[in-house]
């Protein structure tokens, strides 16, 4: 099969509106990189990122997360500006236990200390009324609400709905006072529950406790530092949700309505203007930030998940795909990811040598992109199953 170039006007809008069509489908965040160096994986980038803020109108950061060869930076003539890898380790990376605390919101504190997987407990406080989270390297296993009288015990959840009796209720309560252990543990070994019933009732009473945090206007937030999990024993009223149920509820339609003054402000302060209004670059800043180091990693996904929530389109350019590159830390952290190769210049065995090393990182290989670098042609973009049918892996 042949395949070559298309004129650079046909294909800017050509491929314009298949990122575009991959965006409306949930491709927010599009890794782009490339079989070899010099293939055009940034050329690639711009244009799909100025044909799509310029004329759709939708908005558009382009990401250059290539420090070796920071070709954006170049064809916007951006200098030497911070960038990614600054934004990084300034923002998601600062220990916020040494900064003045009422500049971080509910919503900064739960994605810093997610993205640097700490342990500890956070309490929330304001009016005289406390919340607790308790949180075991980023994750969120437990919530404690006030001890005011309008909180419903785990008990009374399930004695509303019948799930179980008063009676047995009150039996529970009392062996969980006596043994210290969780209601809900209690519940279980008695028999007296289906265990979809009981994460149904957690799910509900952690609803109710994070509806609380929500409604707070100027909270007080304070992080202590712990070596091991506190799993203090939990009964009717402090019952916690070990088994993702917190987390499962802060990832859902709730984050949007978490207060993240820190990161909203901050965050903006790193993207440079473009002559397109929709359009913002993210230059890759310092060279000597390693996008592969556990922490740097674990940042730069919480990083992109909150990028793809503020603009309609982030693209990413990255470095050729090596095995253990950072293209390796980027992919799987995206929604898809699009190969560049050089027109009549590339093997098809390099190509799929490439896409394999992209899956065995979990990334979702979307299509290919063919680029004459040289010429008044641009490229001409196929999907994937065109190319290896046998391992399409389409959006």
């Amino acid at each position: 099969m042949s395949l070559r170039p298309t004129p650079r006007k046909e294909w800017n809008t050509s491929l314009a509106a298949s990122v575009g069509d991959l965006a409306a489908r949930g491709c927010r965040r599009l890794v782009v990189t490339s079989v070899g160096p010099d293939d055009g994986a940034s050329a690639v980038v711009a244009e799909a990122g100025r044909a799509l803020a310029g004329s759709a109108g939708e908005s558009v950061l382009l990401v250059d997360a290539n420090a070796d060869d920071p070709s954006l930076r170049r064809t916007f003539g951006l200098g030497g500006r911070r960038g990614l890898a600054d934004l990084i380790e300034e923002v998601y990376l600062l220990d916020p236990t040494n900064e003045d605390p009422l500049q971080f919101g509910f919503g900064d504190w739960l994605a810093i200390l997610r993205a640097q997987r700490r342990t500890g407990e956070l309490r929330v406080q304001e009016d005289g009324k406390t919340w607790v989270l308790r949180i075991v390297k980023g994750s969120v296993h437990s919530i404690t609400g006030p001890a005011d009288a309008n909180e419903r015990r785990l008990g009374e959840i399930l004695v509303d709905r019948r799930r179980i009796t008063a009676s047995q209720n009150e039996e529970a309560a009392r062996i969980q006072q006596e043994s210290g252990r969780p209601y809900g543990e209690v519940l279980r070994a008695l028999g007296w529950t289906a265990p979809e019933d009981l994460r149904s009732a957690l799910t509900e009473q952690v609803r109710d406790r994070l509806t609380g945090l929500i409604a707070l206007r100027l909270p007080e937030s304070r992080f202590t530092e712990m070596v091991e999990p506190h799993r203090p024993a939990s009964g009717g009223r402090s019952a916690g949700a070990s088994d993702g149920i917190v987390d499962e509820q802060l990832a859902g339609p709730m984050h949007e309505y978490f207060k993240r003054p820190y990161l909203s402000s901050q965050i903006p302060s790193y993207f440079s203007d473009t002559e397109i209004p929709n359009l913002k670059v993210l230059t890759a800043g310092r060279s000597d930030v390693d996008l592969l180091a556990p922490r740097e990693r674990e940042a730069l996904g919480h990083l992109l998940k909150h990028l793809g929530r503020i603009f309609d389109l982030v693209l990413i350019a990255a470095p050729p795909v090596v095995r253990g590159g950072t293209t390796s830390a980027l992919a799987p952290r995206s929604d898809g990811v699009l190969l560049v190769a050089r027109a009549n210049a590339t093997e098809a065995p390099d190509v799929r040598q490439a896409a394999e090393e992209l899956r065995r990182q979990d990334a979702n290989v979307i299509g290919l992109v063919l680029n004459e670098t040289g010429g008044d042609d641009a490229a001409t973009e196929i999907p994937w199953e065109v190319l290896n049918h046998d391992h399409a892996n389409p959006a």
